[in-house]
């Protein structure tokens, strides 16, 4: 568990002689090359306490994830749930990471069903993230229903393929940040 920085200080200040108040840095802070991005340089972020690289950062998290779904549902099925959960976990830890989920359909149906159907996929895996703590401004969505096929052939295990949402992990710029 991370402990704030106000909190951190507030812990590690014990009481010395005569009464007064001592200040002991906190081990964890100690050891800090970092305690925000403005402390890193122009290109580096401040990722756990440490001045990284924007594409280091991201390899924690892995940099996609894909998520099936069954012939026109848009529920996100208990199969990918765990996967969800490790990247919430990761993406809780990594705030500057910003995740595109793009939704798909596969090419059965008329177009404008497809597109409704990528975007309610796409909002379910927003919304189990959110659920899970990710912060709104790190989530963003697109839709491409069944534009970008993952597979072309007409068998329904490519079909399967097709009907997806695809989560991918980018680290956010400074600039971008800041808005």
């Amino acid at each position: 568990m991370r402990i704030p920085y106000a909190m951190a200080v507030l812990l590690s200040t014990g009481l010395g002689a005569h009464g007064c108040v001592e200040q002991r840095a906190h081990p964890e802070m100690a050891k800090a090359e970092c305690m925000q991005d403005d402390q890193c340089g122009d290109k580096k972020v401040c990722v756990q306490l440490k001045c990284v690289m924007p594409d280091q950062a991201i390899a924690a998290c892995g940099s996609s994830v894909r998520v099936q779904f069954a012939t026109s549902s848009t529920d996100v099925p208990l199969t990918e749930q765990p996967a969800l959960e490790r990247l919430a976990k990761c993406l809780q830890r990594y705030p500057s990471h910003l995740v595109i989920i793009e939704g798909y359909a596969d090419q059965r149906g008329p177009t404008q069903r497809n597109l409704m159907l990528a975007h309610e996929r796409s909002r379910a895996v927003k919304d189990f993230l959110r659920a899970e703590g990710v912060l709104e401004s790190q989530l963003q969505t697109a839709t491409f229903g069944e534009a970008h096929p993952a597979c072309r052939a007409r068998t329904e295990a490519c079909w399967a393929q097709n009907r997806r949402a695809a989560v991918i992990t980018a680290a956010m710029d400074k600039a971008a940040r800041r808005f």
